[in-house]
């Protein structure tokens, strides 16, 4: 999951930011040696609290 949130952000700033195809692999490459950690981390910490509002949200709207 870290890993294709992470190439998808990753890939959507390389197009956004027009870097030429020949540059692509190499930039890619050096990108997801950052983002991909950070992305994992995030999860890490942020998937749980989500997780909480996610069911508090749904037992609310059910009762």
């Amino acid at each position: 999951m870290s890993f294709a949130t992470a190439s998808m952000v990753t890939l959507a700033q390389m197009f956004y930011k027009e870097i030429p195809l020949e540059m692509m692999l190499d930039s890619y490459i050096n990108a997801m040696k950052i983002s991909w950690i950070v992305v994992f981390i995030c999860i890490l910490l942020i998937a749980p609290a989500l997780h909480k509002v996610a069911l508090k949200l749904s037992s609310t709207k059910n009762s």
